[in-house]
């Protein structure tokens, strides 16, 4: 059933600070949810109505109309490893918070850094063998998360979920709103999935909450922990000149020491795993 459009004059509480929200539009959700947008009066952000329509969206399986998604977990690769390089991070354990595929962690593992998996909602296919069901505090030093945020239907508690996690260093992305209207491509209303948009300034608030400063990089977007091992990320420029694309490509795509050492791993654990199943009938 479609929803009612809101009076232009009504408020409504932000999901992420609680302060009013007034209604600015509405947009058509799925195609049949008539949904009104709104406007938080202190920490700026935009949101939709409460939406109980993510099942649904959600029973879509696969990418669908982001067809950007493969292009985007190669983009972030070849722009991660050295910004991960340039603030220190080596051997420390790290998570892609909202893996999906599984891509940007595969890729991440190949040059080298120990990059694990956690999606509720699908497999990680290309890391399966790499992958978390539960997340514990503190069992991470770095976190990704890339176009998960604006995902959230309840931020202030899935964003201190994330916060929580006692990493030194969140890196991300999501496209911060300031005043954009109805036709912002980022609403993406046809698929239901996005429904928080987060101004720069509310990230920030919510990031000195949980004792880290916001960062802005030519690529993504940084939470570091004050005082954290890497609490200079984001301070300093990391140029990624075309040469040393062009060399990460070609190295991590022939035979790598990290992906022959994982390559061996997962035939081991396969192996083990065929047997298992053998011995089960």
């Amino acid at each position: 059933m479609t929803a009612p459009a809101a009076a232009t004059n009504a408020v409504s509480p932000c999901r992420l600070c609680g302060a009013p929200a007034r209604h600015v539009f509405n947009r058509l959700i799925l195609e049949r949810n008539d949904t009104a947008y709104w406007e938080c009066t202190a920490c700026g952000s935009l949101q939709t109505s409460p939406p109980h329509w993510l099942a649904e969206s959600y029973a879509f399986r696969g990418v669908h109309i982001d067809v950007e998604q493969a292009a985007r977990g190669v983009r972030n690769w070849v722009c991660l490893v050295p910004y991960l390089r340039a603030y220190g991070v080596t051997g420390e354990r790290c998570l892609d918070f909202g893996s999906s595929s599984g891509l940007l962690a595969r890729l991440m593992r190949d040059s080298g850094f120990d990059f694990h998996c956690y999606d509720p909602y699908e497999t990680p296919r290309y890391a399966d063998y790499f992958t978390v069901d539960t997340l514990e505090p503190n069992a991470f030093s770095v976190i990704t998360a890339f176009e998960v945020f604006e995902h959230f239907a309840d931020p202030a508690t899935e964003l201190a979920r994330v916060l929580s996690l006692g990493a030194d260093l969140i890196v991300f992305t999501t496209q911060p709103y300031a005043g954009q209207g109805p036709d912002w491509h980022y609403l993406i209303p046809c698929s239901g999935q996005h429904v928080f948009f987060y101004t720069e300034r509310a990230l920030a608030q919510v990031g000195e909450r949980f004792g880290y400063r916001l960062r802005k990089t030519q690529a993504f977007l940084v939470f570091a922990r004050t005082g954290g091992a890497f609490a200079d990320a984001g301070l300093h420029p990391v140029e990624i000149p075309a040469a040393a694309t062009s060399a990460l490509i070609s190295k991590t795509c022939w035979n790598s020491p990290s992906t022959n050492r994982d390559a061996e791993e997962v035939r081991d654990r396969f192996i083990a795993r065929l047997r298992e199943a053998r011995r089960d009938g």
